[in-house]
Formats: C-alpha cells, sequence, structure tokens
C-alpha cells in the first residue's frame, strides 16, 4: 500500500464536520490502495464528542495524537468563574494564526518523525485551524522532495462569515499566500470557492481542485423513508445556529401567519436538534412560539437519520451576508440522500440554489424576503394538507449519488495517483 500522512486538527472522537471529511476520506482510502497515517488531537481536545465515530476507523489507518497547550480546553473548566468570553477573546484576538499554533509547532516534530521511519512521500494538511498547513510549509522545506496537498475547507482571509482586519489580516493573507505557493495542489469543498480562489490568488486552474463534502451511504443502512401521517407539517433542523446563520427569518414569517391563522399551531411544527443556546431561544421568546418548537439535545450520528424519519422538510440556513453565494453547508448532502424536500434560507443565485435545482431537492428563499418565505410555507402546508407534499418534488437520486463518500474519496486517490507518477521521477 502506498502510504500518506493527513494532518487534521479535527478527527473522531470530536463530532465536527471536518472531522467526518477526514474520517471518511481515512475509511475509504485504504479501498484505493492507500495507507493513512493520520496526525491530529488528544482525545481530549475541546470539543462535542461522537464516540461511535471511532467505530468507523478503518484498520489500517494509524492515527498519532499530539497533546498541546489549547486554551479552549480550559473554557468547560472555568466556566463557574465566568470567564468563558475573557478566554475566547484572548484565544481568538491574540493566538495568531489561531488558537492551535502551539499544537501544531508539536505536531510538525511527530510528523518529521513519521515521514522519515516510514518513508512517507504524500502529506494531506486540511483547514482550518489554518495553523495547520504551517505542519505543511515546514514540512515542505524540511523535505523539498514530498508533496504537499493543502485542503481549505472554508476560506481564510476572504471569509465572508470570520473577517479579521489590519495588521493581523496583513499578517494572515501573506501566510495564506505562501501555504498556496508552496503546496502542490490545493483542494476546496465546492465550484464558486474554487472559482473565487483562483481569482483572489492568482492561481493556474490546474492546481485546485474540488472535492464535495457529502454523504456516506453505510450510515443509511437502516435508514426508512417514512412518510409523516400527522396533519401537521413538520420541518426540522439539525447542527449549529449563530449570528448569520439564524432561524430568525422563519421565525418572522411564522409570527406573521400566526396573526391570520389561529390555527396555525395544528399545522406547522419545528425541531431543533443538536443546539439549544441562548441564541435560539431568544427568538423563540420574541416571536413567542414556544408552542410551535421542539428542542433536542445533540445526537450520536449513527442515531441521527432515525430520528429524521418522522418529518416532512428538512431546514438547510445559509444566511444572507455578503459571499453567501459561496457557502455550501455539508449537511445539505446528508438532507438530499434522505430523499425529504428541503427548504432553504440563503441566496437565489449561490451554490446550493444551484445543487438544489440539479438534483431536485428543494425550495431555496432569500431570507431578507418575507413575504415569499410565507407564500412558500403557506404552499408546503396545503400541499402536504391534500397529500400531494412529497410528488411536488422531483428528486433526482442519481445525481445525489455523485456526492457519494465513497465517490469522493476516489476523487482525491486520483489526485494522489496523478502526483506519485512526479515522485517516482525525483
Amino acid at each position: 500500500m502506498k502510504k500518506v500522512i493527513i494532518i487534521s486538527f479535527f478527527y473522531p472522537p470530536t463530532g465536527v464536520t471536518g472531522s467526518l471529511r477526514i474520517l471518511k476520506f481515512t475509511k475509504y482510502l485504504p479501498d484505493s490502495g492507500y495507507k493513512p497515517f493520520v496526525l491530529t488531537t488528544s482525545l481530549k481536545t475541546y470539543g462535542s464528542k461522537d464516540y461511535s465515530l471511532l467505530n468507523e476507523i478503518d484498520s489500517n489507518v494509524v492515527i498519532k495524537r499530539v497533546d498541546a497547550f489549547y486554551l479552549k480546553n480550559y473554557m468547560s473548566k472555568l466556566k463557574f468563574l465566568k470567564l468563558n468570553q475573557i478566554l475566547s477573546f484572548i484565544d481568538k484576538y491574540f493566538f495568531w494564526p489561531d488558537g492551535s499554533i502551539f499544537r501544531a509547532n508539536k505536531a510538525y516534530k511527530v510528523a518529521k518523525e513519521i515521514i522519515l521511519t516510514e518513508d512517507i512521500k504524500l502529506v494531506y494538511t486540511t483547514g482550518g485551524p489554518f495553523s495547520t498547513h504551517l505542519i505543511g510549509l515546514k514540512l515542505k522545506k524540511e523535505f523539498p522532495q514530498i508533496k504537499w496537498i493543502a485542503e481549505f475547507r472554508d476560506e481564510w482571509t476572504s471569509n465572508p462569515i470570520h473577517k479579521t482586519r489590519f495588521l493581523r489580516l496583513y499578517y494572515e493573507k501573506h501566510l495564506e499566500r505562501k501555504f498556496i505557493n508552496n503546496s502542490d495542489r490545493i483542494v476546496v469543498i465546492s465550484e464558486t470557492m474554487k472559482e473565487f480562489f483562483i481569482n483572489y490568488h492568482k492561481l493556474d486552474e490546474d492546481k485546485i481542485t474540488v472535492i464535495y463534502n457529502g454523504y456516506d451511504e453505510e450510515d443509511f443502512s437502516s435508514y426508512r423513508l417514512t412518510k409523516n401521517d400527522t396533519n401537521k407539517l413538520k420541518i426540522l433542523y439539525f447542527g449549529s445556529l449563530y449570528s448569520k446563520l439564524t432561524p430568525q427569518p422563519l421565525f418572522k414569517a411564522i409570527y406573521k401567519m400566526k396573526k391570520t391563522n389561529p390555527d396555525l399551531q395544528n399545522l406547522l411544527e419545528l425541531t431543533f436538534i443538536g443546539y439549544n443556546g441562548h441564541l435560539l431561544k431568544k427568538y423563540i421568546k420574541k416571536y413567542k412560539l414556544n408552542d410551535f418548537v421542539n428542542l433536542k439535545k445533540r445526537i450520536e450520528h449513527n442515531k441521527l437519520f432515525d430520528e429524521i424519519e418522522d418529518n416532512d422538510i428538512l431546514l438547510l440556513i445559509i444566511g444572507a451576508y455578503k459571499g453567501a453565494q459561496r457557502i455550501i453547508t455539508s449537511k445539505i448532502f446528508e438532507y438530499m440522500r434522505m430523499q425529504k424536500p428541503i427548504l432553504a434560507l440563503g441566496p437565489e443565485d449561490g451554490e446550493v440554489a444551484k445543487i438544489l435545482k440539479e438534483t431536485g431537492s428543494g425550495i431555496i428563499v432569500h431570507p431578507g424576503n418575507i413575504k415569499k418565505l410565507i407564500d412558500t410555507l403557506n404552499y408546503l402546508i396545503e400541499r402536504k394538507n391534500t397529500g400531494l407534499l412529497e410528488s411536488s418534488f422531483k428528486m433526482d437520486l442519481t445525481k445525489v449519488k455523485k456526492y457519494e463518500r465513497k465517490e469522493l474519496t476516489g476523487q482525491l486517490a486520483r489526485i494522489f495517483d496523478d502526483i506519485i507518477p512526479l515522485l517516482l521521477k525525483k
């Protein structure tokens, strides 16, 4: 088997999106003849945990975990002192390029040892956190013969959600250019992101490749496409929320609908899984929706899809800020595989809109267009009541299948295969 070292801050049991992406890559890379050596953080590193994900790690995968100072690890321990906001401020504004910089310095030494011991010539780094690419940069300078592929799961200095300014922005732009110029190939997660990177970083098109996030067919082995037999239109959302990723437009629309339809409570129900923080509760209170909204705790990934079976509509939130056209949340792919209609709140000219149209998977409404959102909800409720909801969407599962994790990992393996001959020439 050919060998590759994959350097990722996120890996199981951490349950975030970045962790799932790398888990699925390492799960299926052995099928293409690649043995992954994963260099990641310790089991106790800050972040939500999903220990069921550990069961998916292929026996061919070698995992090395590096423990290092990470300020966020202390947030839960010092919560009783109410220091979380102070620690978060320090982590955000004083650790450049990010809070995992101390781990990056330590991980470089471990990566170097693995490369020398295992004679590895392929290095794959994934960010954020973007300090992970510092490891790749140092390794490339130490071992010029290796091939380094840098993956950007998000935009960095051009990120439309998380912005930096002034001196830090200048520093990070300089660092980002070094990563891109010194790496042998760039991987991004969408076509719009690729187009933006080509212009923003002045890249040759053949240096950058798109590998989308996706869904793993094996995760759906017990999933059954069932129908909600109640009279209510049940809308479900799972995952995180924050200021730019908010259900407020939907809540505002429902609030206005209540005024003209006193029976709305018997026709509509919303469920949020995995997030019940201050932001969500504030909007529920503001728009008086306690009788409409259910809040459920985070569920292990392997149990999540069973929970979704009894819902009609899957809610996808993109937002309406500048650059939102380039944002594509990972949950859209698992949503599409569930074959339930999607209601998306986001730009109607963005990549999510294009994918929904291509696959026939749902409707997208700009969050600022409350009237259209009200009309859309009334339409969905009417179709539900007449038993025509499912037939209103012409989903094309054959077009969804191209986002299957095994196929996407095959795309990554083909990048490796392209680079291997270049290594053999050295």
